[in-house]
This record gives C-alpha cells, structure tokens and sequence, in this order.
C-alpha cells in the first residue's frame, strides 16, 4: 500500500520531468486509482475481520460512491477538492490497520472496547468514523455541486442530477438483488465486491473521460442488464439460472468489459495524440523551448 501510493504520487512529477503529460496519463491515473481501491478496500476489510456480511459490502460501496462523487464534483467545478481529510491520510490510516494486526496478531481489531458504556469490537469504532467522513464528504460534494448549479440553465441542474444514475442505479439494483439472496454475500463475498467494484471502476473511468475529452456522460450502459435480470432470478429463487453461476459469470463479466473499455480508450488515446503506451521518447523536448526558437 505504501509503494502504491508512492508511485502514484509520483507518476505525474515523472511525466512533468519528461515532458510526455497528456490526458492519456490522468486517466490511467484515476484508472488504476479506481481498480487498488477494490483491492484494497477487501484488504482492509480482512485486517479488520468484518466477515462475509453486508458490513464489508457496505465498506466497497462507501469506497467507490466516494471516488465517484469526487470525479462528479470534478466534471462540474474542474477542481478536485477532497475536503480535509485527503486520499493521502486515508491510506496512512490504512496501513496502520494493516501493521496492527501484524503487531498484535489477527484478533487485534475484534478485541472488544467500551465508550459510554457501549461496548463494541474495536473494528467497529474504527468503522464508525470512516463512515462519518464519508457522509460528510458526500454533502461536501453535493453542496459545491449544488452552488454550481444555481449559476446554470435549468438543462444544467438537471445534468448535474442526472450524471448520479450510474451509481445510484447500480448500488440500489445490487443491493436489491444481495438481499433477495443474502447466501451470495455470505459465501461469495470476495466475488460480490470485485463485481460491483468494478462496475464502479467502468463508471469511473468513463466519467473521467468524458471530462477530459470534453463529452457527454451517458447514463445507461450494457453492463448494468445483468443486474434486472439477477434479481427477477432471485425471486423465482434461481428458476431461470443458479445464482451462483450467475454471480461468477457477471463478476468476471464486469472485470473483462472495464479492461476492454481501458484496451480501446488507449488505444484511441495513442492514436490520437501519436504517442506509444508504456514508452518516454529517448530525448524528450521541451515545448517551451521549440516555441522560444520558433
């Protein structure tokens, strides 16, 4: 986790230094930001022994809505603003989770602690703030949202709703159909998260660019069909297909069609720009200096 957060901090100073910057990089950035989130929110989850339960469900969607509300507020102000507590604390915390248990052994997070009387497995007083800064960043977000709102046409404020379908879709189609058959998160909960994480990543992605390449966000994509099928197979109890099978097939599914997407926008990207993925040119040029001899 430390050196994911190293290299990501310093992806951009290398392409600055090397004068090879382009939106290509920051939606390879945000792409890979959107994919260790999955990771490692179920890494975390581990550290702190939540289970296969609706807790560490709760934990993904709380992860992702965050990174998608943020690219949201992003679209509208063009600013990314991530209030006080920044992405930067949030991964210094979460090596701390990690390293306790280490320390301490795997038990450490379910020792149990007393506040006001209200005793509770320490895992849950460190979940209980996460939660709070969630809540509270998601209004955060809303309001500059909003603020930027009253300034537009109505076609604007209606956009500005409108682009939170996506994720609000999916979270209530999801979580619709994990209640439908709670045996999925129970036994499959790696499967479901990866699943829905990823549905996540695709939104993200898209969102980004769409920013930076100046489009519009769609709403509506192939990916989410699946979810009102699940569910009306959920309430036949899996007459039309074994849920299991249908878990397993979506997952990989969802992580096939958000490489697919990232496949084809590097390679429009590469075109377009006429730069190789992966490759710095031998004797990168300084733009200033072409001008300045021009």
């Amino acid at each position: 986790m430390f050196f994911y957060q190293t290299f990501d901090a310093i992806d951009g100073k290398q392409a600055r230094r090397t004068w090879t910057s382009s939106p290509l990089g920051e939606l390879f950035d945000h792409g890979c930001d959107a994919m260790s989130t999955v990771f490692l929110t179920l890494t975390m989850g581990a550290a702190l022994r939540t289970g296969s339960n609706f807790l560490m469900y709760g934990n993904i969607i709380m992860y992702m809505t965050t990174f998608y509300v943020s690219q949201w507020d992003v679209y509208f102000n063009s600013i990314l603003d991530l209030w006080y507590i920044n992405v930067t604390e949030a991964q210094f915390f979460g090596m701390l989770l990690q390293l306790l248990p280490g320390i301490y052994g795997p038990q450490y997070w379910l020792t149990p602690f007393t506040i006001s009387s209200i005793t509770l497995p320490l895992a849950f007083w460190v979940l209980i703030p996460f939660c709070l800064i969630f809540f509270g960043f998601t209004l955060f977000v809303i309001i500059n949202v909003w603020n930027y709102s009253k300034k537009k046409k109505t076609e604007e404020k209606f956009k500005c709703i409108l682009y939170t379908v996506p994720c609000t879709l999916v979270v209530i189609l999801f979580t619709l159909w994990l209640y439908l058959s709670p045996h999925l998160i129970n036994n499959y909960i790696h499967l479901t998260c990866i699943c829905v994480g990823f549905l996540f990543c695709n939104y993200v992605g898209r969102f980004v660019t769409a920013r930076v390449c100046k489009l519009p966000y769609y709403i509506f994509y192939y990916n989410m069909v699946p979810l009102p099928f699940a569910i009306v197979n959920a309430l036949t109890k899996g007459a039309l297909m074994n849920e299991i099978l249908l878990l397993k097939i979506y997952a990989a599914f969802s992580v096939l069609s958000y490489l697919h997407f990232c496949w084809c926008l590097i390679q429009l990207m590469t075109n377009h720009l006429n730069i190789r993925c992966f490759k710095i040119p031998f004797s990168p040029v300084d733009p200033k200096t072409i001008e300045k001899k021009t």
